[in-house]
């Protein structure tokens, strides 16, 4: 089963919830912001493979997320 990193979009930040199996490895508040989203990349690039990415597209407040 591959690593799930599941977003929950908000207005300005996401809660994010990083699984293997059956087993949260991490979770963590973003920012909405380079920084935030600079901090969440190093996180996942130290994983032995990409995760796959779930998040609800919820219009406007998910398009930082997008990009």
């Amino acid at each position: 089963m591959p690593y799930i990193l599941a977003l929950d979009v908000s207005m300005g930040h996401s809660y994010s919830v990083l699984y293997k199996d059956d087993t949260c490895l991490f979770e963590d508040e973003i920012e909405h912001t380079q920084r935030g989203f600079h901090a969440l990349l190093e996180e996942i690039q130290h994983l032995p493979e990409r995760p796959l990415i779930v998040f609800e597209a919820t219009g406007i407040y998910s398009r930082p997320v997008e990009k």
